[in-house]
């Protein structure tokens, strides 16, 4: 049996923890004996992990200081006796997991690319580039959502021999469905004739949710019938709060927090915004096609997540009214009841995706 470490959670559900949570799902339990990684007291996933009886090692976060940070970290990894340890990062900004991991001599260190750029910061991008040329080589697997985000962690000379691991999803759980569509919407006090959009993400810079709220204002101009459902929590929450007030749309915005129920809450939904400053390979926008969702995207999101038609983009330099007109041009562009077959088809389901993992692990 081998024993594997997934790093790292956090108290915000976002791509990397729904990536954790789907695979610690599907991986045999038989073969793998798992641990996650969580940097904070209780993680976004930490009850459905427990439910599927994952361990959950704790450790304080950085922001409580880096020595600190550094001690936890080192403890769990010279300590936990890993076979594997599976680390998901954005960026190597921060190198320390990668560090402690060649130090203690993990025999298999896999480092898996989530993102296309880390942050607006331009000391975070130095120090990424800086250090994914004296850390990443032969001795460490690779792993990326898309071709950009291989390239950007490992460089393009680097990233022939990085794997391509879509983002897979429970696909099933998301097909549409007329019964929980209205059941949602009654939950919701969404009326018959009101659109309801949504975005699921941290309330983050990079999901640029405060120009999101822009938008929203023009559609509201447009449709004044229109909601906007905000699911997830961040930083940025206070923010966007003020945001809306200011723009005086308290009654047309709606924020639903941390959700278990997300696959059930995008029925009751008519489109998905996501006007985010960079992307990887989003799942939450995997998660939307499945469930037969219009999908307005940034062009500086991975365009490899264009699954279906109905899936478009919109320059993110394009004033707030035209991505307004461009939202309404979508709504109700496809067939709902069969999207999530065509996402599984395009090799979307996470079924698939452990099995193309744990081949990866036993090799």
């Amino acid at each position: 049996m081998y024993r594997i470490l997934f790093i790292e959670a956090t108290s915000s559900k976002g791509g990397i923890e729904t990536f954790i949570l789907n695979t610690c799902k599907y991986l045999d339990k038989d073969n793998y004996q798992i641990t996650v990684l969580a940097n904070c007291p209780e993680c976004s996933i930490e009850c459905e992990l427990s439910e599927i009886g994952i361990s959950i090692e704790h450790i304080r976060p950085a922001e409580q200081g880096l020595i600190a940070y550094y001690r936890d970290l080192k403890r769990v990894i010279n300590t936990g006796g890993f076979d594997i340890v599976h680390i998901n990062k954005n960026s190597l900004a921060d190198p320390l997991t990668l560090l402690l991991c060649k130090k203690r001599h993990i025999p298999k260190i896999v480092l898996h690319s989530h993102n296309t750029h880390p942050t607006s910061r331009k000391i975070s991008t130095l120090l990424h580039q800086v250090f994914r040329k004296l850390l990443v080589n032969k001795h460490i697997i690779k792993i990326a959502c898309s071709q950009k985000a291989a390239d950007w962690m490992f460089s393009n000379r680097s990233s022939d021999n990085c794997l391509l691991l879509k983002n897979g999803i429970e696909t099933e759980r998301y097909a549409f469905r007329q019964d929980i569509r209205e059941c949602v919407r009654n939950a919701l006090g969404v009326l018959p004739d009101e659109l309801a959009i949504c975005n699921v993400g941290r309330l983050c810079e990079q999901k640029n949710t405060l120009f999101l709220v822009e938008i929203m204002r023009e559609i509201v101009k447009l449709h004044p019938a229109a909601r906007l459902f905000l699911i997830g929590t961040g930083e940025m929450e206070s923010a966007v709060r003020e945001k809306v007030q200011e723009l005086r749309l308290s009654e047309h915005v709606t924020f639903l927090g941390k959700r278990t129920d997300v696959n059930e809450l995008l029925q009751g939904m008519d489109l998905f915004l996501m006007p985010s400053l960079h992307e990887g390979l989003p799942i939450a926008a995997i998660e939307a096609q499945a469930a037969g969702l219009p999908l307005l995207i940034s062009d500086t999101v991975d365009q490899e997540v264009k699954l279906l038609e109905s899936t478009e983009s919109e320059c993110l330099t394009s004033a707030p009214n035209v991505w307004a007109s461009h939202c309404l041009k979508l709504v109700g562009a496809n067939r709902r009841d069969d999207a999530y077959k065509r996402i599984k088809t395009a090799g979307y389901d996470i079924c698939e995706s452990v099995i193309r993992l744990e081949n990866l692990y036993s090799k």
